[in-house]
């Protein structure tokens, strides 16, 4: 049952109806804000949970504004609440494509690989599976450490929509981790024609830049920009702390690992990086203390920051 069919147009409908003296169909705004994918997700949550305490509220309208809900309590870091509103919409409809694909991202995101996969599979099967689909499963085999399979996937997703910025990100990241640092950058670059403030392809293109050894001016701009689209998002604080503490910027390289260890308290190379910092600065003491808990997770830690171009 394709339910998302009912909602198409939305935006347009609207539109129009300012122009016309009529008034428009009850919760018109509302409709169209909640079926609004690039809305602040807040606003759009807002607009989905007046919609669905509208009496008499048909059920195929309440599945939907229930998956477009979960989308947006998810993007605004609630799994838990987004899993709930996927779940009931699948209780309405159980065939219902986009419930399906909010359920499986919250779980790969979670880390429950084995109960999305089958989820992505049943998205599969038919004549014309969603890009979204193809995308999740490149997703899964990423996260199970099965590159080509993921870069077939991702293949397959730009495929079926070239305009997936994400799936070029992914793809590029693979590329990056693969060493074909040239490749990756045409992807990351794709990735940002399509949607400028994509942040995780900033970040990627930082250290696309780290790794090519191009201009450390430069890898510390899309750093900058990376944090300005996600401050919260750990490769694009990790790579900006590792530019300023090439460029001996300590209290700066201080507030990008602070902001990773917000996230991730036991990120070696945070722990690491910051000690590093806070010893440059004077702060010998707590310095130490960082670096002697990154060595407990990671050995080798000093090695990687050398490699990179950080004398220890």
């Amino acid at each position: 049952m394709q339910q998302g069919i009912l909602w198409l147009g939305l935006a347009a409908v609207f539109g129009l109806a300012a122009c016309d003296p009529a008034s428009p169909p009850p919760l018109a705004r509302e409709r169209a804000q909640c079926a609004n994918a690039t809305a602040a997700p807040a606003a759009r949550q807002a607009a989905c949970d007046a919609v669905l305490a509208l009496d008499g509220i048909a059920a195929a309208d309440r599945a939907v504004a229930l998956a477009h809900r979960g989308e947006a309590k998810h993007q605004s870091g609630d799994p838990t609440a987004a899993l709930a509103d996927f779940n009931a919409a699948l209780a309405i409809d159980a065939d219902y494509a986009e419930a399906k694909l909010g359920r499986a991202e919250v779980l790969l995101s979670s880390g429950q690989l084995d109960a999305a996969a089958p989820l992505i599979e049943s998205l599969l099967q038919g004549d014309a599976p969603p890009a979204r689909a193809h995308y999740l499963r490149g997703d899964l085999h990423a996260r199970e450490g099965e590159r080509a399979a993921a870069i077939t996937n991702f293949d397959a997703a730009i495929a079926a929509d070239p305009h997936m910025a994400d799936a070029f990100a992914q793809r590029a990241l693979i590329k990056q981790a693969d060493g074909d640092y040239a490749a990756a950058a045409r992807d990351f670059d794709a990735a940002l024609r399509l949607n400028a403030r994509h942040a995780e392809a900033r970040a990627g293109r930082c250290w696309n830049r780290i790794y090519q050894r191009i201009d450390l001016g430069a890898a510390r701009a899309v750093a900058e920009a990376a944090r300005a689209a996600d401050a919260a998002l750990v490769n694009a604080q990790l790579c900006r702390g590792l530019v300023m503490l090439r460029q001996q910027n300590w209290p700066e390289a201080r507030a990008a690992y602070d902001a990773v260890l917000l996230v991730e308290p036991v990120n070696a190379a945070a722990l690491f990086g910051r000690g590093f910092a806070r010893r440059e600065a004077g702060e010998r003491r707590e310095g130490a203390e960082d670096i002697r808990r990154a060595y407990e997770f990671n050995s080798d830690i000093d090695e990687e920051f050398e490699r990179l171009g950080v004398d220890f």
